[in-house]
């Protein structure tokens, strides 16, 4: 077999901007001793000239200024390229479905990419991918945690488990309430999953290859709002923008990137708000920055934060595969039954899954009694996407 652009690729593609770790670009500057800072750093050649002739004092250059958190630097693909493998944070899950190939492969881990920065804190994708293949699809994965708590390391198994199966999947921060409220985590779904798609394009220039949200959750809500609605993102996502990537345009619904989503136990319809319990009221109100006593006031941006408002018109919505447990009491499954029901009415296609006596939060690759039934089904709709 002929050398690919993947196997070419391969022994240095996978790289993260942390095999040496990315920090936000004023941050090198802090760590400079301030008395002498081009002491530290000159020739000495360079400072016997500088002791002779001292240069005359200048206003110091506009690109010292210290970054803003929506002026972020291109990627680093340079340095994507030259790092290398870190060992796997958790050997993969194995699963058997009838019809399936699912035997593990080598994986490769590349964790710590950052793809933004927000309110000083830049934003990681940690990306597993099989060895040796181009991948069969590109999986971004969101976690849950009601909006305000939960971290991506929370999905490395399913990250890693999916690599060994030939899909590269990815697992991403995203800001949290209440100290980033609505729209700060939809805002950061939008920017990684754009980096996705420039990920996949640096491969496959055809984009023959299908992109797909599985969030969980309250990830699953951020996953609905990408990815079945027409949410533009009114930010700068910085670091998306690769050598040969297609438009790099700021407002480009990254929704039209995704061939399909799989949501699992989400909360679709969170207005009126008043319509949950009160636990999550209080998630809710906190999510769009507000409190129980502010339900009236938010309910303008409740509206505009429910997916099921929203759905966009075939063909530009993928197909989505909605996953709940029938004993959950958290978010009853009533809620992936409002949202596939929005996509048909748009024209999309949308399943819903119940599964039988699951509770709440139960995971993509979980030993539950009746969990593998979820998995499989998953995996089929991933096959199903990636096959022409």
């Amino acid at each position: 077999m002929g050398t690919s652009k993947w196997a070419l690729l391969c022994a240095g593609f996978w790289v993260t901007t942390a095999c040496g770790s990315t920090k936000p670009p004023s941050k090198p500057a802090e760590t400079t001793p301030p008395p002498a800072p081009k002491a530290s750093t000159a020739s000495p050649a360079q400072s016997a000239q500088e002791q002779q002739e001292p240069p005359p004092a200048q206003p110091p250059a506009p690109s010292q200024a210290p970054a803003t958190p929506q002026a972020n630097p291109p990627f680093d693909w340079a340095r994507w390229a030259r790092s290398s493998d870190l060992p796997i944070p958790t050997p993969p899950v194995a699963v058997q479905c009838e019809g399936l190939d699912t035997s593990a492969r080598p994986v490769s881990w590349r964790p710590n990419n950052g793809f933004a920065v927000r309110d000083g804190e830049e934003l990681m994708l940690d990306l597993a991918a099989p060895k040796h293949q181009e991948p069969k699809a590109w999986v971004l994965l969101l976690h849950g945690g009601g909006w305000r708590a939960g971290e991506r390391a929370h999905l490395h198994r399913e990250a890693v488990t999916l690599a060994s199966m030939g899909y590269a999947a990815a697992t991403a921060d995203y800001r949290l309430a209440p100290d980033h409220p609505y729209p700060a985590a939809l805002e950061d779904t939008h920017c990684a999953t754009l980096l996705m798609r420039d990920l996949r394009f640096s491969i496959d220039h055809n984009m023959s290859s299908p992109l797909v949200l599985i969030g969980f959750s309250a990830g699953a809500h951020l996953a609905a709002m990408v990815a079945a609605t027409d949410y533009r993102g009114n930010v700068l996502c910085g670091r998306r923008s690769g050598p040969d990537s297609p438009d790099t345009g700021t407002h480009v619904p990254s929704g039209w990137e995704v061939s399909g989503w799989v949501g699992y136990y989400g909360p679709y319809v969170l207005s009126p708000i008043t319509r949950w319990h009160r636990a999550n009221q209080r998630m809710i109100s906190k999510f769009l920055g507000g409190t129980t006593a502010d339900l009236e006031s938010l309910e303008g941006l409740a509206q505009q934060a429910t997916p099921t408002f929203h759905v966009r018109t075939e063909p530009t919505v993928g197909r989505a595969l909605l996953v709940h447990g029938s004993k959950d009491v958290s978010v009853p499954p009533a809620e992936s039954h409002a949202m596939a029901k929005a996509i048909r009415e748009k024209g999309g296609i949308a399943n819903v899954l119940e599964l039988p006596e699951l509770p709440h939060g139960f995971r993509l690759f979980s030993p539950l009694p009746g969990a593998s039934v979820g998995a499989c089904e998953t995996l089929k709709f991933i096959q199903s996407l990636a096959t022409p």
